[in-house]
């Protein structure tokens, strides 16, 4: 038992405890692509059903609202696909170092 197994607590035995920024966004599933697009899509669907509910800003003022909360609505489907994806908190890791638990001898072939 690796010493990340000891931590993190998963259905399949961990490959990296601290993996790579490029190497998760590089593993992304399509699922986790899914809800990053319906949680950009929320944002902006939620604004526009309560600005019809209740309209609160003329044509112009709601523009700029959309557009905060397609960029949040982004944002924030972007670490929650991250965190799906990877077994860690959205803490992204760039640097390139030989201490990520994993043997990534074919990748870092690649890499370099």
């Amino acid at each position: 038992m690796s010493s990340a197994e000891k931590y993190i607590k998963t259905d399949y035995p961990v490959i990296d405890s601290d993996p790579h920024f490029n190497r998760v966004v590089r593993y992304l599933r399509g699922s986790d692509y899914a809800s990053w697009g319906a949680i950009t899509v929320a944002g902006p669907a939620a604004m526009l059903a309560f600005e019809r509910i209740r309209p609160a800003a003329g044509p112009k003022g709601i523009n700029v609202a959309l557009g905060v909360a397609t960029a949040l609505g982004f944002m924030g489907g972007f670490l929650f696909a991250y965190q799906k994806s990877s077994p860690a908190i959205p803490w992204f890791n760039i640097a390139n170092h030989k201490y990520h638990n994993a043997d990534t001898t074919n990748e870092s072939k690649s890499e370099n």
